[in-house]
C-alpha cells in the first residue's frame, strides 16, 4: 500500500491509496485458521517462479490466444477516497473470455485447506472484477455512478479458472469458479468497503504521525560530540537514497541519532517506513527506549516490535495449552479474530512485547503472528536481521516494499556472520530417526513413518560413500579432529561442491507428508516441529546452492548407530545480501567498530559507492588506562601452562583498586580452568561465572547484584551476551582484561572460507581470522567506559597485540600501551589509579 494527493472525480484533493491484488486480498478476505508450517510449507520462490514459466509456456504453445502476465488496474472514487488496484493476472485466453490463476504447491490440490482455496478464488474474482472494470475512461469511476454500476452488471464476465500445479508429482489440476457480473460487483463492493473503512483510519494515524514528527525537536537539551554530524548524514542518506556505513563509538547515543533524522525523513514523505535490524535483545530495547523518548516528547508513531517466535509463544510460556489434537488454540480461527485486535493495535503507538502480549491474550491470537500482521501500517519496525535477509523466514512486506523502505542495521560487525548462518542449512539423521520412532510408536501414520526412514537411509548412503553423487567429495583426515569446531575426533567427514542428489527426492516426499501430518487432527511430537523447520530450510538453501556454498557430510563412526549431518555452508553471504541491500530505498550500518570500512563494506554487501563516516571517541582520553601484556602466552596449544602467570596478572590489576572488574576469555574450557586456580589461590576475592545459555533475566539479576559495593571478578567469554550489548555504566565496571585475540575456531568450516576467498585472489587471514578477532575485542574492551564520567583500565594479553599484523588495525589510542613486566604493569596501575 502507497498513499499520496491527487484529484478526485469531483475534483478536489484527495488521498490515491495504490493497492496491489494480492494485498487486498490478503487483508480483506483471509479466513479461518493459522496454519502451523505459514507459508514455509509452499514451495520456494525459485521452485514457483519455474513452474510458473513451465505452465504458461506449455499453455501458450497450444492455444495462440493465450497472453501471460497480462496486467489490469482501475481507479476508483470510494466516498472521496481514491483506490488504485492493479495486478498481472497469470494467464488470459482472450478467445475464450477467460482468465486464470497458477498456484503452486507441494502437495495434491485437494488436501489444501478450504480457507487457502476460498484465499485464492477471491484473488481470481477481484481479477475478474478489474476485467469488467477495463473502460478507457482516464478519470476515476465514482462508486456510487448507478449508471456506472448498471452498465458493469450489463458486461459479459470472464470464465475464471484456477491451475494447481503439484510440484513434486507435476500433476495439474484445473477448477472453474461459476460467477455472474453481478456477483463479481457485489464481491468487490463488499471487499473495498472493508479495506477503505481500515484506510481511513491509517490516514489519519498517518497525518497526526507527520504533524507531532514535524515539531519535534531533538529530544535531548542539546546533542553531545559527533551526534549532530552522525544524525546529519543519516537524515542525508535517507533522504537522497544509497547506503552509508558508520564507525560510531560507544556512548555516543547511535541510538536516537539514527532513529530522531529518521523520523524527520518519514513525516517528509520519501522513505514510507523504516526498518530497525538487530541482532541482540539490548539493541532492541536501545530502539524502543529512542522511541519512547521521542513519544514522551509528543511523536505520535506507530511503532511494531517484533520478537522471536519462541519467546513470544503463549505455549512455550505457559500461558495456553493445546487441544487433545495438538493444535494451539491461539491458531484456531485466528483470521477471523485477527480484524478485533488489528483495529485495537493501531491506536496502540509503541508495540512492543507488553502491549502485544495484552492484546493478543484478550482476543486469543498468536503474539508473534499478531505482531507480523501489523507491519505495514507501521512507520518504524524493530526487529532481528533475519525478518529482511534470511531466505527462510523474510517477510514477504520487505520485499515487496523494499523500494519505499530504509533500514538502519544496528552493531553491524555482527551482520556477516549472523548472515553466513542464515544462508546454511543442515540435516541430521539423528532427529530423522528420533522423529521416526516417535510416529511409529504412536501408529498413526505410517505413510509419515516410512517415508522419514526413506530419508535417513538415503542420508546415510550419502555419509557411507562421501556424497554419493555430489562433486568434489574428498575425505578428510580427522584422526585429531577438525580443530575447535566441526568435525570432531573420531567422525568421517567429506567435503563436496554441490549437495548429493540421492537427497532431494526423499527429502521433498518426506516434507509433503509432514506437511499434511501438521494440518490434520491427530498430535504429533514436538520434535516434528524443529524436523520441518529443518527440512525446509534445507529445501530453500538448496534451491540457492552456489559457488560460495560447501557441501560438510559427517558420519559419527563410534557407535553402532551412524550419525550422519549434512551441511550446506555459506562461505561468503554478501552477494545474496547484496540483492536485498540494492532493493532498499537506503540503508545505514552502525557499529563502534567497523574499522577498516572496506573489510566490512564487502563482508555485509553494501556497494563500491557505500558513503562512510567514522567518529572519534567522545570521552576524555585520561578516564582509561590502556595496557599490552605480551609475556603470556595465549595460543591454543600453550594455555594450560599460561594459567599461572595469567591467575598472576588478573590479582594485580584487580588489587590495584577495589571495584568490579571482568575478565573474558576465547572459550568454556580456558574460562574454567582459570577461574577455579583463581579461587583457588585468591578465595577472598568474590568471583561470578557466565553460564552457557544464559537468558536476560539473568544478566539483568546480575547487574543488580554489580550495583551493590564489592570487591569482584567476572569470568565471561569473548563475544558473548556480556561482552556486547551490556551497559556497565559507572561503578558496575572498573575494569576489563581480555584473555587472548578473539580469533574465530580453526575449524573445517573456516579452513573452507580460507580456501575460498584465498583462491579469489583476497586477503584471506584478515577477512577469515584477523579482522573478525579485533572487532570482537574491541567490542568486549569497549564495555568499559560509558559516560564521560567513568573510568577504569582495559588489559589485553597477548603479544601479538604488539606485532605489525595487529598494530595496522588497532585504535590509534592503543599505541604505547605495551607493558614489559609486572613491574611495570604494576607501576602504571598504581600511578593512573593514585
Amino acid at each position: 500500500m502507497t498513499a499520496s494527493a491527487t484529484r478526485s472525480s469531483s475534483g478536489s484533493e484527495t488521498a490515491l491509496i495504490r493497492v496491489s491484488v494480492t494485498e487486498l486480498v490478503a487483508f480483506c478476505c483471509r479466513q479461518g485458521d493459522l496454519h502451523p508450517a505459514g507459508q514455509l510449507a509452499g514451495p520456494t520462490a525459485r521452485e514457483g517462479q519455474r513452474a510458473h514459466v513451465r505452465l504458461q509456456a506449455r499453455l501458450q504453445a497450444e492455444n495462440d490466444s493465450l497472453q501471460t502476465e497480462v496486467a489490469f488496474s482501475t481507479t476508483i472514487d470510494v466516498e472521496g477516497l481514491l483506490l488504485q488496484i492493479g495486478g498481472r493476472v497469470d494467464l488470459h485466453d482472450v478467445a475464450a473470455n477467460e482468465l486464470g490463476e497458477i498456484k503452486t504447491s507441494l502437495a495434491p490440490a485437494d488436501e489444501l485447506d478450504s480457507a487457502t482455496i476460498a484465499l485464492h478464488e477471491a484473488q481470481l474474482k477481484v481479477y475478474g472484477w478489474l476485467f469488467l472494470m477495463d473502460t478507457e475512461s482516464p478519470a476515476p469511476v465514482a462508486w456510487s455512478d448507478p449508471i456506472w454500476q448498471q452498465l458493469l452488471v450489463k458486461r459479459e464476465p470472464p470464465r475464471l479458472r484456477l491451475h494447481y500445479c503439484n510440484l513434486l508429482d507435476g500433476h495439474i489440476d484445473s477448477r472453474d469458479i461459476p460467477v455472474s457480473s453481478a456477483e463479481l460487483h457485489a464481491f468487490a463492493k463488499e471487499t473495498l468497503a472493508r479495506y477503505v473503512a481500515w484506510m481511513r483510519r491509517v490516514l489519519r494515524h498517518r497525518d497526526a504521525f507527520r504533524n507531532s514528527a514535524a515539531s519535534l525537536g531533538f529530544p535531548h537539551r542539546t546533542f553531545r560530540q559527533g551526534q549532530r554530524d552522525l544524525a546529519a548524514a543519516v537524515y542525508r542518506t535517507l533522504r537522497d537514497g544509497g547506503q552509508l556505513l558508520v564507525e560510531a563509538p560507544t556512548g555516543i547515543g547511535k541510538s536516537i541519532s539514527t532513529l530522531f533524522p529518521a523520523v524527520r525523513i518519514l513525516a517528509e514523505g520519501q522513505v514510507k517506513q523504516v526498518a530497525w535490524l538487530t541482532a541482540k535483545v539490548a539493541g532492541r530495547q536501545s530502539a524502543i527506549d529512542a522511541l519512547t523518548l521521542m513519544h514522551d516528547k509528543g511523536l505520535a508513531a506507530n511503532v511494531a516490535v517484533v520478537r522471536a517466535k519462541r519467546d513470544s509463544c503463549f505455549c512455550r510460556n505457559g500461558r495456553c495449552e493445546r487441544d487433545e489434537h495438538g493444535r494451539c488454540p491461539m491458531t484456531l480461527g485466528f483470521f477471523d479474530r485477527l480484524p478485533a485486535a488489528r483495529d485495537e493495535l493501531l491506536d496502540a503507538g509503541i508495540i512492543d512485547s507488553g502491549v502485544v502480549d495484552r492484546v493478543a491474550e484478550a482476543h486469543a491470537l498468536c503474539p508473534f503472528e499478531l505482531s507480523l500482521q501489523m507491519l505495514p501500517w507501521m512507520q518504524i519496525v524493530v526487529c532481528d536481521y533475519n525478518y529482511v535477509f534470511d531466505p527462510l523466514v523474510r517477510l514477504s512486506h520487505f520485499d515487496e516494499k523494499s523500494g519505499s523502505i530504509a533500514v538502519l542495521i544496528d552493531e553491524a560487525h555482527n551482520f556477516p556472520e549472523r548472515a553466513r548462518s542464515m544462508y546454511s542449512a543442515k540435516l541430521s539423521r539423528s532427529l530423522i530417526e528420533s522423529v521416526r520412532t516417535e510416529i511409529t510408536a504412536l501408529a498413526e501414520r505410517p505413510l509419515l513413518a516410512r517415508r522419514l526412514a526413506s530419508l535417513s537411509r538415503s542420508l546415510l548412503e550419502a555419509g557411507n560413500d562421501g556424497g554419493g553423487s555430489g562433486s568434489g567429495s574428498g575425505v578428510i583426515d580427522t584422526a585429531q579432529g577438525g580443530g575447535a569446531g566441526w568435525p570432531v575426533a573420531g567422525e568421517q567427514a567429506s567435503v563436496l561442491t554441490s549437495p548429493p542428489e540421492c537427497i532431494d527426492r526423499p527429502l521433498g516426499r518426506a516434507l509433503e507428508t509432514l506437511v499434511d501430518a501438521m494440518a490434520d487432527e491427530r498430535p504429533l511430537p514436538d520434535s516434528a516441529i524443529e524436523l520441518f523447520l529443518q527440512l525446509a530450510r534445507y529445501r530453500v538453501i538448496r534451491d540457492l546452492y552456489g559457488d560460495s556454498r560447501r557441501t560438510l557430510i559427517s558420519v559419527d563412526t563410534r557407535r553402532r548407530f551412524r550419525a550422519v549431518e549434512l551441511a550446506l555452508r555459506s562461505l561468503d553471504a554478501a552477494p545474496e545480501c547484496r540483492r536485498h541491500l540494492d532493493r532498499l530505498r537506503a540503508c545505514v550500518v552502525f557499529s563502534a567498530t567497523l574499522s577498516p570500512a572496506v573489510f566490512f563494506r564487502d563482508r555485509i554487501g553494501l556497494g563500491e559507492d557505500t558513503r562512510t563516516l567514522s567518529l572519534p571517541s567522545i570521552f576524555p582520553p585520561e578516564n582509561v588506562a590502556r595496557f599490552v601484556v605480551p609475556w603470556v602466552n595465549t595460543r591454543y596449544r600453550a594455555r594450560r601452562a599460561s594459567l599461572p602467570g595469567l591467575v598472576e596478572i588478573m590479582h594485580l590489576v584487580l588489587t590495584a583498586k577495589p571495584g568490579n572488574y571482568m575478565v573474558f576469555f576465547p572459550s568454556w574450557r580456558y574460562l574454567e580452568e582459570a577461574r577455579q586456580l583463581f579461587a583457588e589461590r585468591y578465595p577472598e576475592i568474590e568471583i561470578w561465572q557466565q553460564q552457557p545459555g544464559e537468558d536476560e533475566s539473568t544478566r539483568r539479576s546480575r547487574l543488580e547484584h554489580l550495583a551493590t559495593f564489592g570487591h569482584r571478578l567476572g569470568f565471561a567469554i569473548a563475544g558473548g551476551g556480556y561482552a556486547e550489548g551490556t551497559d556497565f555504566s559507572g561503578d558496575l565496571l572498573i575494569g576489563v582484561i581480555v584473555v587472548g585475540t578473539g580469533l574465530p575456531a580453526f575449524d573445517l568450516e573456516n579452513r573452507l572460507r580460507f580456501e575460498h576467498l584465498q583462491a579469489a585472489g583476497e586477503a584471506a587471514y584478515e577477512i577469515v581470522y584477523l579482522l573478525p578477532g579485533m572487532a570482537r575485542v574491541l567490542q568486549t574492551t569497549g564495555r568499559l567506559i560509558r559516560n564521560e564520567h567513568d573510568r577504569g583500565v582495559l588489559v589485553l594479553i597477548d603479544d601479538r597485540y604488539l606485532g605489525p599484523d595487529y598494530r595496522r588495525h588497532m585504535p590509534v589510542e592503543w599505541r604505547g600501551a605495551g607493558v614489559r613486566n609486572i613491574a611495570e604493569l604494576r607501576q602504571r596501575l598504581a600511578r593512573f589509579w593514585h
